[in-house]
């Protein structure tokens, strides 16, 4: 266990992926670490790093309001908070059920929305840092993503604001906008169409294709990850290099981030829509669906 630097961090999300990692990273440079996640039992090996498990459900006041008290009973003052959690949803746009996207809202936006506002005051005490795990998803139009990117942009437009907000409390906002990383939420079995969606083409599913293409080698590890974050987070929170002039900061981490901020901030909208198409080996699927629609129906 390492020696104790003072400081104190909470991170949600933190039974597996960056979650976990991070909660590591910072524990070996010296914080007091509380993880939280729903799945306690998952969180017994950070307990040999000296980091305490914290049982937490993101989308219920009750269990954030416990987790708030748990830790205030311990601290005065909260110097580093991570809103981690998150909820990986694919579907059509015009297909997704209510269930998915109220799903995903509620843990990728309204779940961070309400650990902010219960920490509020312990960060402000510690003037301290809030930071999020947003997603490059978020700046681009990934396919059948549009829940998902849409809940990640909307929790990178929050934490702008807020840091807005906080500045006359010298409090500092991170926003990670991650690419690629090998974590258990890229580990899930691929999802398929409904038998009758409109994006099932000559006994295709175009939706499980870009699953069959994905490869994880491609992504950045996720303890090479936890490094490069907890690097950010102290210099963030610290105010030095890169950080020492501002109180809100946007860090690219992850295979394809940065590339991902250039392509939608320089390139044109019809250059973006070919490159994604071919790769995620769509041309051939869309040209066939626009084929099969080109009549306009009387």
């Amino acid at each position: 266990m390492a020696q104790s630097n003072g400081k104190v961090a909470f991170v949600t999300g933190a039974s597996s992926g960056i979650g976990f990692a991070v909660s590591v990273e910072l524990a070996k440079r010296g914080y007091k670490v509380y993880a939280g996640a729903r799945r306690v039992d998952d969180m017994k090996p950070l307990k040999k790093f000296g980091i305490i498990p914290v049982n937490l459900d993101v989308t219920s006041a009750e269990s954030i309001s416990a987790a708030r008290e748990l830790i205030e009973l311990e601290n005065d003052h909260l110097d580093i908070l991570l809103n981690n959690a998150g909820n990986f949803r694919v579907a059509p746009a015009i297909e997704v059920s209510d269930e998915d996207f109220i799903r995903c809202y509620e843990v990728n936006l309204y779940g961070p929305i309400r650990v902010t506002r219960e920490f509020s005051k312990l960060i402000i005490k510690g003037k301290g840092l809030f930071a999020y795990t947003t997603s490059n998803a978020g700046m681009m139009p990934v396919p059948f993503a549009s829940i998902y990117s849409s809940s990640k942009a909307a929790l990178s437009a929050y934490a702008s604001t807020l840091a807005f907000e906080v500045k006359p409390f010298g409090v500092q906002v991170l926003d990670f906008v991650s690419g690629g990383v090998k974590t258990g939420i890229t580990q899930v079995e691929h999802p398929v169409l409904n038998s009758d969606s409109l994006y099932r083409i000559d006994g295709r599913d175009l939706m499980r294709e870009i699953g069959d293409k994905f490869e994880p080698n491609q992504l950045m590890d996720v303890n090479v990850y936890a490094v490069k974050a907890a690097n950010d987070l102290e210099a963030a929170l610290n105010g030095v290099g890169f950080f020492s002039n501002a109180t809100y900061f946007r860090s690219f981490r992850g295979s394809a981030s940065s590339i991902s901020w250039f392509v939608t901030s320089f390139l044109s909208r019809w250059f973006l829509e070919t490159v994604l198409l071919l790769a995620f080996g769509l041309k051939d699927g869309f040209n066939a669906i626009k084929k099969k629609h080109s009549s306009k129906s009387k």
